[in-house]
């Protein structure tokens, strides 16, 4: 946890996707700093809006004691006051996806409303639905593939932009597409993932060896024997 203040209206650039400002205060006339949970920003909000792949909005981060004791339903100890909560919605995707994905990512605090997600900084997992916090257990969060994450984290150094979290979302499957041509994998770290699979070398180079491995690994798998490592093998091998 890094919270640190900002003045109101700063243009301070905290992550790809966001600025601080996004998370001043809504009060009017109420206070002229905001504070803000830098490192929940890089880590988690930035992760979900790489997720997606869109604008994740800010309703609500920061709130001084003054604005806070103005809104209804606000818990009179609320964590938006230490700058360490924040409302978030992702235009096109629904609340409970978006909690879901949340959870899967480690966040502890997560609440869902009907237009919105509630997520924090907290240490200890708090799980609810509503502004009466019927407290829940999971909101149904997919499970971690390992596998899927080693492939994400040797994506990201063949310099696609997505998050090593383990799910294969959208964006994986962009990568994955992209990274298949006619002479197959173009890509080093990729190259190695698939021939360790398959029981080659793994040098990084896409020749002739890997080729046949390739078709073999395929046709044990029941895929097509093309030597080309497509979407379907990059599925089959990582179990997704």
């Amino acid at each position: 946890m890094a919270v640190k203040k900002y003045p109101k209206g700063s243009k301070t650039k905290l992550s790809k996707n966001f600025k601080a400002y996004e998370f001043d205060c809504k009060g009017k006339g109420c206070c002229t700093e905001t504070l803000i949970d830098e490192d929940f920003v890089k880590n988690k909000l930035q992760m979900i809006a790489d997720h997606y792949g869109k604008a994740t909005i800010v309703n609500c981060g920061y709130r001084c004691p003054v604005h806070n004791a103005n809104v209804k339903n606000a818990s009179k100890n609320s964590k938006h006051m230490q700058g360490i909560a924040f409302d978030i919605r992702v235009p096109g995707v629904t609340p409970i996806e978006v909690a879901q994905y949340a959870e899967s990512i480690g966040i502890k605090g997560i609440g869902l409303y009907d237009t919105f997600v509630h997520v924090d900084g907290r240490s200890s997992k708090c799980f609810w639905k509503g502004h009466s916090q019927i407290k829940v257990s999971t909101f149904g969060a997919k499970k971690k593939n390992t596998a899927v994450q080693k492939w994400q984290t040797a994506a990201r150094k063949d310099g696609f932009d997505i998050s090593a979290d383990g799910i294969w979302g959208k964006e994986s499957e962009a990568a994955a597409k992209k990274a298949v041509c006619k002479k197959g994998c173009a890509y080093s770290n990729l190259t190695k993932i698939i021939q360790s699979a398959v029981g080659v070398k793994a040098d990084g180079k896409f020749g002739d060896n890997t080729r046949t491995a390739v078709k073999a690994w395929q046709k044990q798998h029941n895929l097509t024997p093309d030597g080309i490592f497509g979407l379907k093998s990059w599925k089959t091998l990582l179990g997704v």
